[in-house]
């Protein structure tokens, strides 16, 4: 099963910025969850929105080098993904 990457956008933001890569969706669903409600850029403010993509999504979306970035700032933030 590939990774899934959870991405907020801030309000004033361009991009998306990922904070988190998990092992399921289920897990990127509750991580995004999270996130959402509690992430805040550093001015201050709160996401104005957040998406889960796959790495095949990603790729096709943002390209390689989006997705080399998506890596790169989630080394060591992986989630579990178990369904049990």
């Amino acid at each position: 099963m590939p990774p899934f990457f959870v991405q907020l956008r801030f309000p004033q933001g361009d991009r998306w910025v990922t904070v988190a890569v998990a092992d399921s969706r289920r897990a990127a669903a509750a991580y995004a969850g999270a996130a959402f409600s509690n992430a805040q850029s550093e001015a201050g403010l709160h996401a104005g929105g957040v998406r889960i993509v796959s790495e095949d999504q990603l790729r096709r979306l943002e390209g390689a080098g989006g997705l080399d970035e998506a890596r790169l700032s989630t080394v060591g933030r992986t989630v579990g993904g178990s369904d049990s």
